[in-house]
C-alpha cells in the first residue's frame, strides 16, 4: 500500500467556520451527523468518513 499518497483520495472541503457538521454523502450511504469543533487548529477530519475540513484562509 502506498502510504505517501493516502490523503489524495480523501475528500476535502474548505469551510468558513471552526464549528462544522458532517453526515457523509447523505441518505442511506451517509453516516450519523456529527458536530466537529476545530478548537485551536485550522483543520479537522471526520472520524466516520475521514473527510478533511480546512478553515478558509488558514
Amino acid at each position: 500500500m502506498d502510504t505517501q499518497n493516502k490523503d489524495l483520495d480523501v475528500e476535502k472541503e474548505t469551510v468558513q467556520s471552526k464549528k462544522i457538521n458532517c453526515a457523509g454523502i447523505g441518505g442511506s450511504l451517509g453516516h450519523p451527523k456529527v458536530y466537529l469543533d476545530m478548537g485551536d487548529l485550522n483543520e479537522i477530519r471526520c472520524p466516520y468518513c475521514s473527510k478533511l475540513f480546512i478553515l478558509e484562509n488558514s
